[in-house]
């Protein structure tokens, strides 16, 4: 019977190992996301909001691919920026 335990405990590991190689080795062949050099320019999105809770947003500034920029409201120092992949850099 301790024969058979050790047997089985050692199948078990066995099937973890290959299920932890298979793992990692597909997370080698997956390709990620795509950088950010792929592209030919950025679009750049900055939202203000009032306080770190990000709620209540204050104003906003937007780059577009040209390097155009239009804004609204007011600049805090409570910031999230979106980043856009443009096509071509009109900057």
């Amino acid at each position: 019977m301790h024969r058979l335990s050790l047997l089985l405990l050692n199948r078990n590991r066995f099937v973890l190992l290959a299920i932890l190689l298979a793992a990692v080795g597909l997370a080698l062949v997956v390709p990620g996301p795509q950088a950010a050099s792929a592209c030919a320019g950025t679009a750049v999105d900055t939202q203000y909001y009032s306080d770190a809770t990000h709620t209540t947003e204050v104003g906003d500034c937007y780059r577009d691919c040209s390097c155009n920029v239009t804004c609204w409201g007011t600049r805090s120092s409570f910031i999230v920026r979106d980043f856009y992949c443009c096509q071509y850099n009109g900057c």
